[in-house]
């Protein structure tokens, strides 16, 4: 499911602007998202993750439209992936998926790094800031940083 214009700006929000270094976006899916973090922030390597090839093929042909020369598409498995080398992480998962990424966060990611979840808690950490979006679902945007 594609991030929506009002998600990928409260998204964008809570990026620091003062971000400079890798961000991963976990779960890219059709690109809409990275592509708009990499506009955002064009001082930042952004590299999305996507296992399904229908999806990461749609975010290359994306990618060479927008113009994005910061901007990776890697169809793998995020799960097998060193978070560690990331300044910031952000994920549209389900909720499965939050629950095996969540201790692959605890063990990867440098303390301080924003980890930017949309829709979907990370269940055992208490959310730094917490957006309630004005739409049809009331979707929220969750800014949690590594203790």
């Amino acid at each position: 499911m594609p991030s929506t214009k009002k998600q990928t700006e409260a998204i964008l929000a809570l990026l620091p602007s003062t971000l400079h270094g890798n961000i991963a976006e976990l779960g890219s899916g059709w690109g809409t998202l990275a592509v708009a973090i990499a506009r955002h922030l064009p001082e930042c390597r952004v590299k999305g993750y996507e296992n399904s090839p229908v999806p990461v093929f749609t975010s290359r042909c994306l990618k060479k439209l927008a113009s994005a020369a910061n901007l990776e598409i890697t169809r793998a498995d995020f799960m097998q992936i060193d978070l560690s080398v990331f300044d910031a992480i952000v994920c549209y998962l389900h909720p499965a998926a939050m629950r095996k990424l969540e201790a692959k966060l605890e063990a990867e990611v440098r303390p301080g790094t924003p980890v930017i979840s949309n829709t979907f808690a990370v269940m055992n950490w208490k959310a730094e800031q917490m957006t309630e979006l004005d739409d049809l679902y009331h979707t929220k945007i969750y800014l949690y940083r590594k203790p």
